[in-house]
Parts: structure tokens; C-alpha cells; sequence
């Protein structure tokens, strides 16, 4: 008759349950830096689902993560209408291995405010060389645009007055040297 056996082994996994508790750790860690980044931390994957965007993200759209991520281009909405075809272009050439590693363009909430961006993009690509997945930052740099086009008003308009004035204008350097005068002061 056969006796029962019992056969019986062990392993000690401290090491990889530390391994494990590190790895968690430094996951979370990342995410805290992303998820409370002053800029817009986005991914797409190829099929154009945005299944990631951080909290700066979602609080400027005004749009959680699941609504971002239930569809495929959901994010368009973000998007004035006369850019979504450029950046959808951005999408193709990123699916063909190519990237856009910077451009700008307007972001709209839900709520109608809008805010220009620079992106700069990121191509994660599969081992055959397609497109896995793209990340994206966006600073914001609505205030800056507004300054430069406040200063580029203010140019116009000294350009005029200087041009058209009746009055004689000289622009001259430290040294007393003219550098620009206009046509009435001859």
C-alpha cells in the first residue's frame, strides 16, 4: 500500500515584498509630482484616448479623468474648432513614428475660458516602431502671449507717432549720435 508523503518547501520573499514596497513607493511618488505639476501632464494612446491627465488638467477642462478617458478624442472639445485638425494632424504624424516635440495652441474649458499652451511632446513607441503611446506637458503661457501683444501694440503706435508726427522726432544714443529721426525734422 502507498503511505502518504508530503512534500513541503519554502522560499523567503522579504527581498521582493521590500522590492515590491519601493516600487509602489516610487509609483506614487511620480504620480504626486505629475498629479500636482503646475502644467498640463497628459497621455494619449494610439487609438486617441487620453487616458491620462493630471488634476491641473482636469481643473482647468473642468472634465474628470473617466469623461476625458471614455472616448477616443474626447479632448478635441478642448480644442477651438479651427485647431483640432492641426493637432489631430499632430496625432497622425505621432502614430507614423514621427512627433512634434513643441508646438502651441489654445485649450478651452468647459466653462469657455481659454488659455494658450506650449507643449512639448513625448513618443513612447511599441518594439515594432508604432506608436504606443504619447505624453504631453502644457505650460501656460496666455499672460505671456498678452504681454507680447501689448507690446507690440504699444511699438505700432510709437511707430505712428514717430512716422507721422508734425513734430521733428530724433532718436539719438548715449553718446549723442542720431540713430533714427523722422522725415519732419529734415
Amino acid at each position: 500500500n502507498n503511505p502518504l508523503r508530503i512534500l513541503g518547501t519554502h522560499s523567503d520573499i522579504t527581498f521582493r515584498k521590500e522590492l515590491e514596497k519601493e516600487i509602489l513607493k516610487e509609483k506614487e511618488f511620480i504620480s504626486k509630482i505629475i498629479d500636482n505639476s503646475n502644467a498640463i501632464v497628459v497621455v494619449i494612446d494610439s487609438e486617441g484616448t487620453m487616458f491620462r491627465a493630471n488634476k491641473y488638467a482636469q481643473n482647468f477642462t473642468g472634465y474628470t479623468q473617466e469623461e476625458i478617458s471614455s472616448v477616443p478624442y474626447f479632448w478635441t472639445r478642448f480644442l477651438p474648432f479651427d485647431a483640432r485638425s492641426s493637432v489631430i494632424d499632430v496625432m497622425k504624424e505621432a502614430k507614423n513614428g514621427n512627433i512634434i516635440k513643441h508646438f502651441r495652441n489654445s485649450w478651452i474649458s468647459k466653462s469657455g475660458e481659454e488659455k494658450i499652451f506650449e507643449w512639448s511632446n513625448m513618443l513612447v513607441q511599441k518594439d515594432d516602431g508604432s506608436m504606443d503611446y504619447m505624453a504631453s506637458i502644457g505650460i501656460d503661457i496666455t499672460e505671456k502671449e498678452q504681454i507680447q501683444k501689448r507690446i507690440l501694440e504699444q511699438k505700432q503706435e510709437f511707430e505712428l507717432i514717430f512716422n507721422y508726427s508734425k513734430d521733428g522726432i530724433a532718436i539719438l544714443d548715449l553718446n549723442t549720435k542720431f540713430i533714427k529721426f523722422n522725415s519732419s525734422l529734415l
